[in-house]
């Protein structure tokens, strides 16, 4: 009976002390951060809160290591060669960018096109190339992920060669502009399936020639900018697919040669500039593919030959600027069928004699006092 009290004793000691030990843990666990933060930093722990009670959003990992970074919060990277300021640094709310390319730009494939995936949002994006930098190539990975994008502008690179759909077939962008890059070259298909596109911009640049279906599934487009390029050659057919085109600058080209099909398809045009190019002469119905046709610059260009149907077609055709050429005759009927024209510039060209026949079916329009006919020159007589 002794031994057995002794057992009850001991066992009944025992679970005091253990009961005694898991309070100390409990208590121990409950003071040490360490603990705490760990249990926290579980995956099935809730997200942290900030003091106002608003949760604080994670961290995200580095890039490289299967996340991407957000392209408006980058500058703290110094190993990129392209920044970006937004509207907003928040992951998917800017809707505005301007980026800068600093030295040699990234290749098509860095991560940093990856990271226009976090700003899907974007309805405008500006690029610059800064003095001295290089940057080669349109973006179109980064593009392909912007899918409200309305205006996209680079400027200042160096792309020799625009590539088939090089815009990402982006249905909501409506404003291209593409000024200052040296490009030379326009592939087919450039600018293809763009259905909202309004405007596109390739002025001051180096481009040489304009191909068939360079501009093909632009229903909306209605300005064109081709100036200050070196364009010699307009392919036969290269706006046919431009139907609701109302501008078209070519000025400030080396166009020398222009027929009836160079102009096919622009039914709707209303402006056209071809001033300082290298036309010596044009031929029969020029612009007869122009029915709407109500301005037409053809100043600096060297002329010295109108052919009498040169104008024919052009019944709508209101301001018709022919001066700083070379014209010595301007033959009776040459101006026939110009019902609408409100102001004519013939200064500076080489005309001795104009024949009155010439302008009489002008005359009645200049009447109008908001009406303006420029003849100044070396005028030996107007007969």
């Amino acid at each position: 009976m002794a031994r057995r009290g002794c057992a009850l004793l001991l066992c009944a000691a025992l679970l005091v002390l253990g009961a005694a030990g898991a309070e100390a843990a409990k208590r121990s666990k409950d003071k040490d951060p360490l603990a705490k933060d760990a249990k926290d930093a579980s995956p099935s722990s809730t997200r942290r809160k900030s003091l106002s009670g608003t949760p604080v959003p994670a961290t995200p990992a580095a890039p490289g290591r299967g996340a991407v970074m957000n392209l408006c919060d980058s500058f703290h990277i110094r190993t990129l060669n392209v920044y970006c300021s937004c509207s907003s640094q928040q992951l998917l709310n800017a809707t505005e960018a301007s980026c800068w390319v600093f030295g040699k730009s990234e290749n098509e494939s860095a991560p940093i096109w990856d990271s226009f995936s976090s700003q899907p949002n974007l309805e405008t994006l500006k690029i610059n190339v800064r003095e001295e930098s290089i940057h080669k190539f349109v973006p179109t990975r980064a593009l392909s992920f912007l899918r409200k994008l309305k205006l996209f502008e680079i400027m200042y690179a160096t792309i020799a060669e625009l590539q088939p759909y090089a815009f990402a077939n982006l249905t909501t962008l409506q404003e291209l502009q593409l000024k200052r890059n040296q490009i030379i070259t326009l592939k087919p298909r450039s600018f293809a399936w763009l259905p909202n596109l309004t405007t596109v911009n390739l002025g001051e640049n180096q481009i040489v020639e304009v191909q068939r279906e360079v501009f093909l599934g632009l229903p909306s487009l209605r300005r064109l900018f081709l100036d200050r390029n070196n364009i010699t050659i307009l392919h036969d057919g290269a706006f046919m697919h431009l139907s609701g085109l109302d501008e078209l600058e070519l000025n400030d080209n080396q166009l020398a040669v222009l027929t009836r099909e160079t102009f096919s398809g622009l039914k709707m045009l209303r402006r056209l500039l071809l001033n300082n190019n290298k036309l010596r002469m044009l031929g029969d119905c020029t612009f007869c593919e122009m029915p709407h046709l109500t301005e037409l610059y053809l100043n600096e260009n060297g002329l010295q030959y109108l052919s009498v149907r040169a104008f024919e077609g052009l019944s709508r055709l209101s301001r018709l600027m022919l001066g700083d050429n070379a014209l010595q005759v301007l033959s009776p009927g040459s101006l026939n069928g110009l019902a609408r024209m409100r102001y004519l510039d013939l200064r500076n060209n080489e005309l001795n004699t104009l024949a009155y026949e010439t302008v009489k079916p002008l005359m009645d329009n200049f009447k109008n006092l908001s009406s303006y006919f420029y003849i100044e020159g070396k005028w030996s007589s107007i007969s």
